[in-house]
Order: structure tokens, then C-alpha cells, then sequence
């Protein structure tokens, strides 16, 4: 709790530093799933004077879509957001008459890798209990159509695509 109140700090230090006049935090999986948030939460905000609010995984797919749909660039078309996170993947998508679908499942990247991969180097037996269990999850979305623009966000997508660049 400490390391992760000290980051907080630094960033509403950085936020001080750049004029930003209002803050907006927002608790997800790993929140939603602790024993202790109540007690995460108020030492946050005698602390920092932060106030934490710890939302659903629906509501956090919500807010990813419309952080994206609202961006001149996507929002003429149909869009699909993904967001893969540590603890869970949240995901929307525009169906035929276009409504909005929310979708929250608790499977994470570093869920599945504490879950599945725990020797070094992988193992085949263990890439394929976690693609199955992947592939579980990909089957309970409902098909999505040929003219929906999918469009991933957060910090897993961003470091596929920094180790897809070279970077």
C-alpha cells in the first residue's frame, strides 16, 4: 500500500505541476477484488486527499468507449474498445442497431500469467492451458460486425505494440 500511495503522490505532484485542476480516481480490478480497499482507499485520501472510487468492470468498460468514441478520429464509425488490463479485460462493441455492449470478465495478463505460466521458459503445456482458457473467454462474446473498427487501449496493447516497433 505504501509503494502505491507514494505513486500517487508523485503523480498528483506532476498533475500540481502541469495546472491540472481536476482529479478523477477510479479503482478497478485489483480494487474491486481486495480485501482491504476500504482501508486503500481511506489512507489514500487522509493522505493524499484523494478520493478513490472503486467501479464496477461494466462501468469501466463503459468509460474506455467513451474515452475513445469521443475522439474526432473514431467516433463516425462502429467501434469494438478492448482493454486488456492485469486483473481483468474489459471490451464494448457497437452492435447492428447501435447499441453499445459492455463486457467485463476477471482475466488479466498478469492474472493468467500467475495462473498458467510458471516456468522459464514457458512451457507448451502451459501456453495451451492458458490459450484455453483465452479461447473460454472469446466464446462468450457474441459476434461482432465486419464493419465494426476494433480498437485496444491501455497498458497491455500499448507494450504489445511498443515490442511490435522495436521500442
Amino acid at each position: 500500500m505504501k509503494k502505491s500511495i507514494d505513486v500517487i503522490e508523485g503523480y498528483l505532484s506532476i498533475c500540481r505541476e502541469k495546472g491540472v485542476t481536476e482529479i478523477v480516481a477510479a479503482g478497478t480490478s485489483a480494487l474491486r477484488e481486495a480485501r482491504n480497499r476500504l482501508n486503500f482507499v481511506q489512507r489514500v485520501r487522509r493522505r493524499c486527499g484523494l478520493k478513490i472510487e472503486v467501479i464496477s468492470g461494466q462501468e469501466e468498460a463503459w468509460l474506455s468507449h467513451l474515452a475513445v468514441a469521443r475522439d474526432q478520429k473514431w467516433s463516425s464509425r462502429p467501434l469494438m474498445v478492448i482493454d486488456i488490463g492485469g486483473g481483468s479485460t474489459e471490451w464494448t462493441y457497437e452492435d447492428a442497431s447501435g447499441e453499445v455492449r459492455v463486457f467485463s470478465k476477471s482475466i488479466g495478463s498478469v492474472r493468467l500469467t500467475e495462473q498458467f505460466l510458471t516456468s522459464d521458459p514457458v512451457q507448451e503445456r502451459e501456453y495451451q492451458a492458458m490459450a484455453s482458457q483465452v479461447r473460454k473467454l472469446l466464446d462468450t462474446i457474441p459476434p461482432v460486425g465486419a464493419d465494426v473498427t476494433p480498437v485496444g487501449i491501455g497498458g497491455t496493447i500499448t507494450a504489445l505494440y511498443s515490442v511490435k516497433q522495436g521500442y
